[in-house]
Parts: structure tokens; C-alpha cells; sequence
């Protein structure tokens, strides 16, 4: 297992995986928005990860990619979960 300078320190790269990052839930419905927002983001780089929901917690494993679309992915969820963080923050 080894961590990219270029990624945020959640992200590991686990052999044979690929990236993988575990988001800790305060419950479901929050898990489930964020999987829209991962979605889209997903939609935008046109990659697609696996998602695995449970009430406590939100695994991605983004595949390993040559063109570096797993990285760009990566980044993209990383921005658009800031995004709407921020964006519940305000209201």
C-alpha cells in the first residue's frame, strides 16, 4: 500500500485494487447524497468507480487506469464533496 503526493492523504493505493478511500458516515441519507455527488463527478471524467454504501460508512475504489483517469477521478470526487460541504456549511 502506498499513498500519491499528488492525491489527499485519504487515498491509498492498494496492490491489486486500485485507489481506495473509506468515508466515515454519520448515517445513511448522508452516504446516499454523497454518492449522487460522487456520481456526478464520476460522469464528468467519464470514469467510474465502485461504491459500496453501509450506514456507517462509504468505501470507493477507483481501478487502476494508464491514462490517469483513476488519479483525475480521485481528485474530482475530492472537489465536488469540498464543494458540497461547503455548500451545507452556509445554509
Amino acid at each position: 500500500m502506498s499513498t500519491h503526493d499528488d492525491l489527499a492523504l485519504e487515498w491509498a493505493d492498494i496492490d491489486g485494487e486500485g485507489l481506495v478511500r473509506v468515508f466515515p458516515l454519520a448515517n445513511f441519507k448522508s452516504g446516499f447524497v454523497m454518492v449522487a455527488h460522487i456520481g456526478l463527478a464520476a460522469e464528468k471524467v467519464d470514469y467510474f468507480p465502485e461504491v459500496l454504501l453501509s450506514n456507517e460508512k462509504l468505501t470507493v475504489t477507483i481501478r487502476p487506469n494508464d491514462d490517469g483517469l483513476d488519479h483525475r477521478l480521485a481528485h474530482a470526487i475530492d472537489n465536488v464533496l469540498a464543494d458540497a460541504t461547503q455548500q451545507n456549511a452556509e445554509k
